[in-house]
């Protein structure tokens, strides 16, 4: 792993590589200080970036970033739903899938079904929880142009976006928010609908709507590796996503 000394320390950082990129950017993660970069990007240009951010990056590794949480799919280990905490049941049947019960969250799988396969279908219990809350929150919200068409998404550290055909997207992660938190995010989206920067008449209409806008950005900022959840048998890289 590459290592460069800023104000003294030596910090040691990864470099992420993708022809879809256009520009240099760096994350923290739990793992460590990343840097994204376009597939041609040679080590002489990232080192002027870290040098220029070195403040911010000696800053962002004395915060304390928890690992993501791993499972392993037993009964009584606990999930996130909406802010609140269900204990797991886990039941043999044919099929795999989650289902919410009396305060608990039903797992029913086969003996064998694979760590991955439970994985994918917590995922798509979370997408299906999380549209059925925004599609209801829509019809609730007044003032505020209607979205043609939602999609629960695969982001990584992107709460939501937003695109001019009326199109929203939204992280699946945040259907284990509390319900305060995806309501932000989502009039966050549907004010990009009709504003698409974040210049002072955008955070007016924020505001408008969503009046206490900062403090749920600050529980995004300070909450997000809390919304992350891993099978206990993925690799560190794979756990920083």
């Amino acid at each position: 792993m590459p290592r460069i000394e800023l104000d003294g320390e030596v910090v040691e950082y990864s470099i992420k590589r993708s022809n879809r990129r256009k520009r240099l950017s760096i994350v923290a993660l739990p793992t460590g200080i990343e840097v994204r970069v376009p597939s041609h990007t040679t080590e002489d240009m990232i080192v002027p970036l870290l040098k220029e951010k070195k403040a911010w990056i000696l800053k962002q590794l004395k915060v304390p970033r928890p690992i993501p949480k791993a499972i392993s799919f037993k009964t009584g280990e606990q999930i996130l739903l909406f802010g609140t905490t269900f204990v797991l049941d886990r039941i043999p049947g044919r099929k795999t899938l989650f289902a919410p019960s009396n305060g608990k969250v039903i797992l029913q799988a086969p003996s064998n079904a694979s760590m991955a396969l439970i994985y994918q279908r917590l995922v798509k219990f979370y997408k299906e929880q999380l549209e059925i809350y925004i599609t209801k929150k829509i019809q609730e919200l007044d003032g505020l142009r209607k979205p043609e068409k939602i999609e629960i998404r695969d982001y990584k550290r992107k709460w939501g976006a937003c695109f001019s055909d009326g199109t929203i997207k939204l992280n699946w992660k945040l259907a284990m928010a509390p319900p305060r938190i995806i309501d932000y995010v989502l009039i966050h989206e549907l004010v990009h609908l009709q504003i698409p920067n974040h210049q002072k008449m955008f955070w007016i209409h924020v505001a408008h709507h969503y009046p206490n806008y900062k403090e749920a950005r600050n529980w995004l900022k300070q909450n997000q590796f809390a919304l992350d959840i891993v099978p206990n048998d993925a690799g560190t890289e794979e756990a920083s996503n």
